[in-house]
């Protein structure tokens, strides 16, 4: 007698009458990918008041980065945000970005050089992704990224000379 049976849709078994075999199962299974945000906030200050100066869109440009490979540029939007696309992960890991803005050498301003790390370190609990995101700014943890730059604006010196009496 000879019976065949199937289990499930990746392993089957023959087994003559008095006789074994060995089955090997292989279980695996992905998870669904997740998406993790990187996002930023820019200011533009006046170096003499400290003011806030209004941003215009694209007015500054910024990188997010893997090691030395640009992965995503972007610029601001008038209301200061800096989006950039999010990132998907399809598999447990540790992985670490920076993001930096892009001197473009514009007159009148500094610009932040400042440089942010974001660690993002994925599990897998229950079969299911989960990200857990560390902002660091000089190794210090920090709850946001936020671009600074100051504007010196030119000035002008007017001088007033009086001719004459002046009783």
């Amino acid at each position: 007698t000879t019976v065949n049976s199937t289990l499930s849709d990746s392993a089957s078994a023959v087994v003559e009458k008095g006789g074994t075999a060995a089955v090997a199962f292989e279980n695996t299974y992905a998870s669904e990918p997740i998406e993790v945000d990187i996002n930023a906030t820019k200011l533009l200050k006046n170096a003499i008041d400290n003011s806030n100066i209004d941003l215009e869109d694209d007015q500054f440009t910024f990188q997010l980065k893997e090691g030395g490979t640009v992965l995503q540029t972007r610029t601001n939007a008038a209301d200061g945000t800096i989006g950039f696309e999010p990132i998907e992960f399809t598999d447990v890991g540790t992985r670490t970005y920076t993001v930096s803005e892009v001197n473009k050498n514009e007159d009148g301003v500094t610009y932040s050089t400042d440089l942010y790390t974001v660690t993002v370190v994925v599990t897998r609990e229950k079969g299911k992704l989960t990200a857990a995101k560390t902002i660091k700014l000089n190794d210090k943890e920090v709850s946001e990224i936020a671009f600074e730059n100051l504007l010196t604006r030119g000035s002008i010196v007017i001088t007033k000379t009086i001719n004459g009496d002046v009783s």
